[in-house]
């Protein structure tokens, strides 16, 4: 059997190369929140209970992220971003702590950002403006991307992919990825993600509209099926008042 590799290698620290300009930022946010939980007349019976909850505003993360000047407008950068929980200590996916929020590598210039690894959907960062609580707290927009197939890269982070951030066209600006399932056996397409997304913020006025073609992670020799994704919405900003507006399906 033949086989052929093709690799590319981006390097995010370039310390040798002269006059460098090297940034590099460890961030993040802690989220804790006490709370009473009454079971009322619910089995095994009444009963309540004083909880420390972890990420309820917003989900606790930590990371470090960089950015390394290479010279004739391109720079070298890299990004990676944990989440966990504040209440014990434990990584917000269970267990020991990782860098599954995001985890990047990728070159920046007068083409925008692309960026190697896992991060997040085209549509799901510029779809928060149109979230009242911007995915924290309750009864958000949040579910409705959770509710991806457990059989489908979630709708929120695609992990092996290419992601492209374009650069801001007076006020228009385009997100688009395409991910990998890695298949070498039928169906070879499964897993394999793409998605686009187009933005524009100018003002008090913002709007967006995206659309995602998931293929389903199946067993070996099944059928292959799909999730596709699509939204629009905006807001408009009336001094200390804003309105929001988001459509969003999910099919099937």
């Amino acid at each position: 059997m033949k086989k052929s590799l093709l690799a590319v290698a981006i390097v995010a620290a370039l310390p040798a190369v002269a006059q460098a300009q090297t940034n590099v930022t460890m961030f993040g946010l802690l989220d804790a929140s006490l709370a009473s939980t009454d079971r009322k007349a619910a089995s095994p019976g009444p009963g309540s209970a004083i909880q420390l909850l972890s990420g309820v505003a917003a989900t606790n993360r930590w990371g470090v992220r960089g950015s390394e000047d290479l010279g004739g407008g391109l720079s070298a950068q890299f990004h990676l971003e944990g989440g966990l929980n504040v209440d014990d200590g434990t990584g917000k996916t269970g267990g020991a702590f990782d860098f599954t929020r995001r985890a990047l590598v990728g070159l920046g210039g007068s083409f925008g950002t692309v960026l190697l690894g896992r991060d997040y959907t085209p549509g799901f960062i510029p779809a928060a403006g149109s979230d009242y609580g911007g995915y924290g707290l309750w009864n958000t927009n949040l579910v409705n991307w959770t509710s991806v197939p457990a059989t489908s890269n979630s709708g929120i982070r695609w992990s092996n992919g290419i992601h492209w951030q374009s650069p801001n066209w007076g006020g228009f600006s385009a997100r688009a990825a395409y991910a990998t399932g890695e298949r070498d056996v039928t169906p070879k397409t499964a897993g394999n993600n793409i998605g686009l997304a187009l933005s524009y913020g100018a003002g008090p006025f913002s709007g967006y509209l995206f659309f995602h073609d998931m293929k389903d992670a199946v067993a070996a020799g099944a059928a292959q099926t799909k999730t596709k994704q699509s939204g629009v919405g905006g807001s408009v900003q009336f001094g200390p008042a804003k309105i929001l507006l988001g459509y969003m399906t999910t099919d099937p």
